[in-house]
């Protein structure tokens, strides 16, 4: 319908390379046009960012910068892998027009459990810090259990 007037498009790219245990990443991401990019659900994660993140990075004409670092320890504890990723959001503007710009860091530590029992449980830790010059920063502590079966 005409319920929207949407003009947004998301342009990004995030490049990784695995050497060995190590994993970097390196990431752009650009929000262009009239609006902030529209979320369908009004939730993130969006599949359509190059990148998850509890902020989003989607604010009208927001440019991002991700650097992503991770350490896969399957040579000393199988199952554990840890994540760093740093999030630099800037060139936007909040509602009263001041200019504005966002950070987000996040630890990731996921430990997938090796005995046999206990075949597909997982769990993962996510320390969130977001910081942001106009507005509300926050900290978070979440906490996952997953399971998963194969059929």
């Amino acid at each position: 319908g005409h319920l929207f007037d949407i003009d947004a498009q998301n342009v990004g790219l995030l490049e990784t390379l695995k050497v060995k245990n190590h994993s970097f990443g390196l990431g752009y991401q650009q929000i262009i046009g009239e609006s902030a990019y529209p979320l369908p659900d009004g939730f993130l994660p969006e599949t359509y960012f190059i990148n998850w993140n509890t902020t989003g990075f989607f604010k009208q004409d927001e440019k991002s910068y991700h650097f992503i670092y991770g350490y896969d320890f399957k040579d000393y504890v199988p199952g554990l892998n840890t994540t760093f990723k740093y999030v630099y959001g800037d060139h936007f503007k909040t509602a009263d027009g001041l200019k504005n710009k966002e950070s987000e860091a996040n630890v990731i530590v996921n430990y997938a459990l090796q005995q046999p029992f206990l075949k597909g449980l997982a769990l993962q830790y996510i320390f969130i810090n977001y910081d942001v010059k106009h507005g509300n920063d926050f900290s978070e502590n979440r906490f996952f259990v997953n399971y998963s079966k194969k059929f």
